[in-house]
């Protein structure tokens, strides 16, 4: 179904929805409009908030791995020295088979080290643990029941 609202600016959009007093069914949809677009602000500052939450922790994470004696600073594996200009943040970027790869032996033994703040940190941990504590999913399921 085409959403030609979505192309309107928010001052449009009002300027659309006080001329529609005589019609609740165009109103309705002016107002599921405007529930939309806050969704979708709420939603990029939420995940904006998640990436640098992640990227303060996986740069702790990056320190704590170079200075232990383990690792000696030596995180990139011969891939990763081909592949990477550093180590941050792109040993903590994308999916876990990448990272392992282009990780040395020891920094792969460094995330698999069960003792806390070793496994590797990545957005969706941050955002899952995030939707965990605050109940976000639940939180979404209320706004749509009570929007429909």
């Amino acid at each position: 179904m085409p959403r030609p609202l979505r192309h309107l600016s928010d001052d449009q959009l009002t300027w659309l929805f006080r001329r529609c007093d005589h019609d609740p069914a165009a109103r309705k949809i002016i107002l599921d409009e405007a529930r939309r677009r806050d969704t979708s602000d709420k939603d990029r500052a939420w995940w904006a908030d998640m990436k640098e939450r992640w990227m303060e922790m996986a740069h702790a994470q990056y320190i704590a791995a170079g200075l232990d004696p383990r690792v000696k600073g030596n995180m990139l594996s011969a891939d990763g020295e081909r592949e990477l200009a550093s180590e941050f943040p792109a040993l903590w970027e994308g999916g876990e088979v990448r990272a392992r790869r282009l990780a040395s032996p020891e920094m792969n033994e460094w995330w698999d080290d069960p003792a806390p703040g070793h496994a590797r940190i990545t957005v969706s941990m941050i955002a899952e643990d995030d939707k965990l504590s605050t109940n976000r999913d639940h939180i979404e399921q209320q706004y749509e029941r009570n929007s429909t």
